[in-house]
């Protein structure tokens, strides 16, 4: 199929409806999706179990058929099969244009719709018998949009897995709908029995979710400050136990502190693990100076001169947390006054300058640092 016959009316429409046969054959699926740079053995669209290509092409052209369909059909009662319609055409137009406000707008519009239904079905005394349904209903639309939001987000998808607008509209679902859900009594009483339980069923997916983001898309900023968003939106939801919110707190700066740890390029990774050690540090007191010394020992075994990690280093030495008395910092000055004292010379290391700036910062900003000779020894802080 040539790019001019993809511009024909009839074979845009047609890719529109391969497209959306696509999606609703996996609505319950997770999709690996990546655009092709052309087509191979004339054909745009490859799929391999949950795995879909693509060629800009072929989705271009879907999107035009896609956006006629929507706007004839967006006015359309909901729910209906008009609306049905229309909610399947913000899909691809989503997937061509993640900055379609009109269309995730849309896609409140319908899960809102469902919940005043439902809200409606309580209220009124005749409607008691579809209650059930209208739950079901609801619940089933909110599992398939975060289903339809994971595989756009944290697939191969250059714009998409740092859109500003597909982040914001999963932050929007998860405070009005999800985070409803573990308030409920079955919830509850799992929560009671499992301290851990919202950790496992809610947190740990969606930062799986968010990790996989930065990987498809380096610093992250959007994802990460999703993340942020996802713990002060929790905090303010729920009346957590000590036990519940400390599990949340730990796993999720371990999980962080290890994927950090394997990009070490990545600024807003090291920005967010900043963030919970900054907000969170009642809960971490215990945890963060192992993390700290693991960052310390990788610091030194490769050498690196990565700005990231040398920024986050210096931030979790910084006045805020010296103050408290939470690490032995002397010893890592120790280490870092013996590797970087002397003369600066043309044609050292690349790490060594970064290191020599971040402790000049720490002189001038950190509190004072007294070091004794009876201190440990240079690379002491850096072993397990």
């Amino acid at each position: 199929m040539s790019l001019n016959q993809l511009l024909q009316p009839e074979l845009q429409r047609q890719t529109y409806e391969t497209l959306c046969l696509l999606f609703k054959k996996h609505e319950n699926d997770v999709l690996a999706i990546e655009i092709l740079p052309f087509a191979i053995d004339d054909q745009h669209i490859l799929k391999d179990e949950n795995c879909v290509g693509v060629t800009k092409a072929m989705l271009a052209s879907a999107f035009v058929t896609a956006r006629q369909v929507f706007f004839k059909n967006a006015s359309a009662r909901i729910p209906s099969s008009a609306s049905n319609i229309a909610l399947d055409a913000t899909k691809i137009i989503l997937l061509f244009d993640p900055e379609h406000l009109t269309a995730t707008n849309y896609r409140k519009r319908v899960l809102k719709s469902l919940q005043q239904e439902l809200k409606i079905q309580h209220e009124d005394p005749a409607e008691e018998g579809h209650r059930s349904a209208g739950h079901a209903a609801l619940a089933t639309a909110i599992r398939l949009e975060m289903t339809f939001l994971n595989s756009i987000l944290t697939s191969h998808l250059h714009r998409q897995t740092k859109s500003p607008t597909l982040w914001y509209h999963r932050l929007w679902v998860v405070k009005t709908f999800v985070l409803q859900q573990y308030n409920r009594s079955s919830h509850r009483q799992q929560r009671l029995a499992d301290p851990c339980h919202l950790w496992k069923s809610l947190f740990f997916p969606e930062y799986a979710a968010i990790t996989n983001a930065g990987e498809r898309h380096p610093m992250n900023y959007y994802a990460w400050n999703y993340a942020r968003e996802l713990l002060r939106c929790t905090d303010e939801t729920f009346n957590d136990s000590t036990s519940e919110r400390k599990c949340r707190n730990v796993e999720c700066a371990k999980m962080v502190c290890e994927w950090c740890m394997r990009y070490l390029r990545d600024t807003s990774g090291w920005m967010f693990l900043h963030y919970l050690i900054l907000n969170y540090n009642h809960d971490l007191s215990s945890e963060t100076p192992r993390m700290v010394q693991r960052i310390h020992g990788l610091l030194y075994d490769i050498q690196c001169g990565y700005a990231s990690l040398w920024s986050f280093v210096r931030n979790v030495y910084g006045p805020r947390y010296t103050s408290a008395g939470l690490w032995k910092r002397e010893s890592f000055y120790v280490t870092l006054r013996e590797a970087t004292k002397g003369e600066q010379k043309e044609n050292e290391p690349q790490w060594i300058p970064v290191a020599r700036s971040s402790l000049a910062w720490l002189d001038k900003y950190g509190d004072p640092v007294t070091l004794d000779s009876s201190d440990e020894q240079p690379g002491d802080c850096c072993k397990d």
